[in-house]
């Protein structure tokens, strides 16, 4: 069935006006209550999720590498700290290299250490969208290679399998076995 530009402008405005009318008399979900524990006598309060911020996507760390998501994230305790504005510290992230579904890949292994900047808001409602996502600043600081104990690089390669690299010919892995 083939239907005229009005015809599909119409239809389209219909299914807007449906969704709005949807929007408008769904049912609102009544207000979340922070929730509370008293430990001896300190009361912690949660109050949700607090701060968003965000990392460019084509970040890249001193290496050259797409910065990407992370497997894990800690705090070092002894950086953090209260400031006039919020808190600061430092974090270290793993970054996660995702799935290898065709063998494995020369990725060296690493740490990202980020610079954490929190500002959190006592009334988020009462500040503008575009603001309430900026209150935390995470700039990457410093990109840390693992290495073994001999000093030698982590990778991501197999070390039964032979590979081979733009800048070198051919570079084979075998498992060490202890003498």
């Amino acid at each position: 069935m083939h239907m005229s530009a009005r015809g599909c402008a119409a239809s389209r405005s219909l299914a807007m006006l449906l969704l709005a009318l949807t929007a408008w008399f769904a049912p609102v979900p009544a207000a979340r209550c922070a929730e509370t524990v008293t430990i001896g006598n300190l009361v912690f309060v949660n109050k949700a999720l607090v701060g968003v911020g965000r990392l460019p996507s084509d970040l890249r760390d001193k290496f050259g590498e797409t910065f990407g998501s992370g497997s894990a994230i800690a705090v070092d305790p002894k950086s953090w700290m209260r400031t006039p504005a919020g808190y600061a510290g430092t974090f270290y992230m793993l970054p996660d290299r995702g799935h290898n579904t065709e063998g494995t890949s020369d990725y060296r292994a690493r740490i990202n250490k980020l610079s954490i900047i929190f500002k959190p808001l006592d009334d988020p409602e009462a500040v503008p969208l575009a603001e309430r996502q900026r209150s935390v600043a995470a700039t990457l600081v410093d990109t840390i290679l693992l290495t073994d104990a001999a000093g030698q690089p982590l990778t991501g390669l197999d070390p039964d399998r032979c590979v081979r690299r733009p800048t070198v010919s051919r570079i084979c892995h075998r498992h060490r076995t202890a003498a």
